[in-house]
């Protein structure tokens, strides 16, 4: 058995593994070049960090792939750990990762942890630094009633007039109509999708062919889509992923409405999370808080190892 194939029996041994991170999703994101690195206990995998080195300028990095909010390593924990040996447990991966990356002849690293592990400490000692990002999320698991209370009072009436002029679609768009879309999203704000066609349409069909796709589209009355929304379903938690609206078309509304339904969408499929995957932009937090979410941090762990590579990256993107 190669290292691919050990990965993706760590992959079907752990069913709650975030799909960010499974084998099939990062053979796409990573167009088939990646590897991870593993901790091990009697021969057997124990925890798992996958990665792409990027070269460039003679600087070796590992960064987030696209379409990926939730990077960084996974473990197996044993069943029934209690949480003193559940921590001790998370220091010990931590002092391994950073051991095997130290080892890479890195210029940089960076990634964006699950908000389930909120642990870092392991990496602190070892030099890694983090940074607190916010996002939220709805706990599906309350009955609707209760889901929709939580919806801010302007949120709701901006729902109501949504479905009463707009027609909601699931399943119906395909991959060339969504990537137009997003993509006058970006163009609106004078910026460059941040992923290739190719990868999004590798992996929109892969959902769809897995039956882990929700792709929403909202057609105003002439049958016009003005809105769409792709989420992702796997082991009963929906991550919303990708949105767009159409510039020319553009309604507040019709976004509104597509988030509605797949927290709607998510709840009737017996999903007990919706992820709103967050923005740290002040427009798109409100957006996301007004559907009642759960406010909630994750970690984006870094390491810089090169001093050059550090000050090149302070003058082009400031951090």
């Amino acid at each position: 058995m190669n290292n691919r194939q050990r990965y993706g029996e760590f992959c079907k041994q752990n069913p709650d593994m975030s799909i960010f991170l499974q084998d099939w999703w990062l053979d796409i994101v990573y167009c088939n070049d990646w590897n991870y690195l593993s901790v091990e206990e009697n021969q057997q995998l124990i925890a798992v960090l996958p990665y792409y080195v990027k070269h460039k300028f003679g600087f070796r990095t590992i960064m987030p792939p696209p379409l990926s909010p939730v990077n960084g390593f996974w473990i197996a924990y044993p069943q029934n750990i209690g949480r003193i040996k559940r921590i001790s447990l998370e220091n010990q991966v931590m002092n391994d990762f950073a051991k095997q990356l130290e080892n890479m002849r890195l210029a940089f690293y960076s990634h964006q942890y699950s908000f389930h592990f909120q642990n870092w400490l392991g990496y602190y000692w070892q030099g890694f630094t983090q940074m607190s990002k916010v996002a939220y999320h709805i706990d599906l698991t309350q009955d609707w009633d209760s889901i929709e209370a939580d919806i801010h009072n302007k949120t709701r009436r901006v729902i109501r007039t949504a479905k009463e002029n707009l027609t909601v679609k699931f399943n119906a768009i395909d991959a060339k109509t969504f990537w137009d879309i997003n993509s006058k999203s970006f163009s609106r704000q004078n910026l460059k999708v941040p992923y290739p066609y190719g990868i999004f349409e590798h992996l929109f069909n892969e959902l769809r062919s897995r039956n882990k796709a929700l792709a929403i589209s909202i057609e105003n009355s002439q049958g016009q889509i003005i809105a769409c929304l792709l989420a992702v379903l796997n082991a009963g938690v929906c991550d919303a992923l990708v949105a767009g609206t159409d510039t020319d078309l553009r309604s507040t509304n019709a976004t509104t409405l597509a988030y509605y339904e797949a927290i709607r969408y998510a709840k009737e499929n017996s999903c007990t999370l919706f992820n709103f995957n967050g923005s740290m932009l002040q427009s798109v937090e409100t957006f996301y808080r007004h559907f009642g979410g759960i406010q909630t941090p994750y970690n984006l762990i870094e390491k810089r190892y090169s001093t050059l590579y550090s000050h090149l990256r302070h003058l082009k993107h400031g951090v």
